[in-house]
């Protein structure tokens, strides 16, 4: 039973400000009931969230709500309630997605300890209306269904996954695609007769996604499937992995369909594999553990470039704890970093990272120490390579702070929500940080001309843009596929000694004077 030692008035602003510069706002108060748990989170590029917990009035009937968080401010709340099952227990999973325009994908799964049955529900919010929710798994023939996850494209497209039984004779991975206003039938994608811990979920705007998973087949096999817009490949990453009983991979894909999966080898460690044009890589090792260290938790972020940072919580079996990452770019791992140490006594736990468009990254995690617990932040600049030098208490001091959970934008806007207070009266808070990075440079156009000269050619690409409508932009960016060419401070460029018949790929990101860098604009030329 949690103990609230001291129930603060919410109505002040934290000012938590990151060595680096940024200051969350908040702490508000977005849910209150007997019970509300479990926040998860999804933020739009505008930087406001939407927010999905699982609840209850009477400690008996529990349910799903969700609310928008706009401007800080918690506003359309909504309830849904059980199906055909009643939801006798507190723990239902959940998961929800969010995407650039403020379109969520809700999903979650209902049981009856009575029964032992279970389903999973999904539904989706569109211009502010929450629509019904739909039963995704077949109660009667997929008796259970466990961990999901979920990814939306745009309003009328999003994907769905989980894991499921039939009686435990049969595991399956299963998916459903909404496509306009209905969730198709349940999908198997992995059938076995073994066991098989949760799956991970990550999309792209344009409606690709994975899914990764583990059935422990004797090896245990790290399964990837691809879906690329119509229909489903599976592919075997590795059968170096651990069985686990909650935790099987983590997964994020950015919006040029590259992907990046994460998993614990069978040595205790972390190893992960990397996606792209429909391949996964050859296993990469993430961290090799020493010899007392356990690992907990894990979660992985990528950005536009495929570079990645993956965040974990290391136990040494000597009661310290520790938060570490590690930095994936030009296709290799760094050298993993120590975020924070607790010696002894402390647990450090629910790590979570987010990643805007250029790298730049926030990460955030709980710390337990005795009755107290709180949410710290600590926070990465691409531009240095260096995360801020100590951890920022996020929560308020005196008021225990659980199962923390993170999302950031492309444009650097995150909001960060936990759940405060006794089981009887619980309180879910969010705080937030707008858009960091300037809005990106629109209307990128370009052609191919000829120079000619006396006896030689010079085939040039110019480019054109309309500047960005922030005033935190100071000059532009120019890579040429994936590499940096130039920074100019006007809104042209002429890209010179091109090859015929070569195709290039530009992006064109505006660039505020802190060196924070808008999500690109792109252009294939010819």
């Amino acid at each position: 039973m949690k103990k609230l030692t001291a129930l603060l008035s919410m109505s002040a602003l934290l000012s938590a400000s990151g060595l680096f510069g940024v200051t969350w706002i908040g702490p508000v108060d977005v849910f209150n009931s007997q019970f509300a748990e479990n926040p998860v989170v999804g933020v739009d590029a505008t930087g406001n969230a939407v927010i999905l917990i699982n609840a209850s009035d009477d400690l008996t009937n529990y349910y799903e709500q969700a609310a928008q968080l706009v401007d800080g401010v918690a506003q359309n709340l909504h309830q849904y309630l059980p199906a055909t099952l009643d939801v006798s227990f507190g723990d239902s999973v959940h998961a929800i997605a969010v995407n650039a325009s403020g379109d969520a994908a809700l999903l979650w799964t209902e049981s009856n300890t009575g029964t032992s049955k279970s389903l999973t529900r999904g539904a989706i919010l569109t211009s502010g209306a929450w629509s019904a929710a739909s039963t995704l798994s077949d109660p009667v023939t997929n008796d259970q269904a466990f961990d999901i996850g979920v990814t939306i494209a745009d309003s009328t497209r999003a994907i769905g996954a989980w894991t499921s039984s039939d009686l435990s004779t049969f595991f399956h991975v299963q998916s459903s695609e909404y496509i306009p206003s209905t969730w198709g039938s349940a999908l198997n994608l992995i059938t076995s007769a073994s066991i098989f811990s949760g799956v991970s979920v990550s999309g792209s705007p344009s409606g690709q996604a994975v899914v990764g998973s583990a059935f422990n087949t004797s090896p245990t096999v790290i399964f990837g499937s691809y879906f690329n817009g119509t229909s489903w490949t599976t592919q075997e990453i590795s059968t170096d992995a651990q069985f686990l009983c909650n935790v099987s991979t983590a997964t994020s894909m950015n919006q040029f369909n590259q992907a990046i999966f994460l998993w614990q080898n069978l040595a205790g460690g972390l190893s992960s594999s990397s996606f792209a044009n429909g391949v996964f890589s050859a296993a990469q090792t993430v961290y090799t553990l020493e010899a007392t260290e356990t690992i907990g938790d894990f979660k992985i972020a990528l950005d536009d470039s495929a570079n990645a940072i993956a965040i974990w919580t290391l136990n040494n079996g000597a009661n310290e704890f520790k938060i570490m990452t590690n930095r994936y770019s030009a296709g290799s791992w760094g050298i993993p970093i120590i975020l924070e140490t607790t010696t002894p006594g402390p647990n450090l736990t629910y790590p979570n990272i987010g990643m805007d468009s250029q790298g730049n990254a926030y990460a955030v995690w709980e710390k337990t120490d005795g009755s107290d617990h709180f949410v710290y932040f600590s926070e990465y600049l691409q531009s240095t390579n260096s995360w801020s030098e100590s951890p920022t208490l996020l929560s308020t001091l005196g008021t225990p702070s659980f199962y923390p959970n993170l999302s950031m934008n492309a444009f650097g806007g995150a909001t960060v929500v936990w759940s405060i207070g006794n089981s009887g009266d619980e309180t879910v808070q969010a705080v937030y940080v707008g858009n960091q990075s300037p809005n990106s440079p629109t209307n990128l156009t370009g052609k191919q001309v000829k120079n000619k000269f006396v006896s030689q050619t010079d085939l040039v690409n110019k480019l054109s843009w309309t500047e960005s409508s922030s005033v935190a932009a100071s000059s532009y960016n120019i890579r040429r596929d994936g590499v940096k060419i130039e920074n100019v401070s006007g809104t042209s460029y002429q890209d010179h000694n091109r090859k015929k018949g070569t195709s290039y790929t530009y992006w064109v990101t505006a660039v505020s004077a802190s060196g924070r860098e808008s999500p690109p604009t792109v252009l294939t030329l010819p």
